[in-house]
């Protein structure tokens, strides 16, 4: 993004995607690790209007669907807008969870 809040998809990001019907499980026990992720990863990245819909997502390190940006410099742009979970289920998610419990729907 630019500092006046433009997005530039031609210089980096993760954008307009669809993760559908899937099953996303056991990722990141043994460190960190999200059933999906979003992340931007450095100033003036981006990653905004996806979507993750119809999937089942459990036993994961980190939350079923997480967006992370990093802390960055005051004048540093990042975008996380836009993106959706429509849905998905997710069950009990733990950096020890080995297996899930019942699901719940968000």
């Amino acid at each position: 993004m630019t500092v006046g809040g433009q997005r530039q998809p031609d210089v980096a990001g993760v954008y307009n995607n669809a993760i559908v019907h899937n099953v996303v499980t056991n990722n990141g026990l043994q460190g960190e690790g999200a059933g999906v992720l979003f992340a931007n990863a450095t100033a003036g990245t981006a990653s905004y209007n996806n979507l993750v819909a119809g999937n089942f997502i459990a036993g994961n390190g980190l939350s079923g669907v997480t967006m992370h940006a990093y802390t960055l410099a005051s004048a540093s742009t990042k975008n996380l807008n836009g993106t959706r979970s429509s849905g998905t289920r997710s069950a009990r998610t733990t950096s020890t969870a080995t297996r899930s419990t019942a699901p719940s729907r968000t």
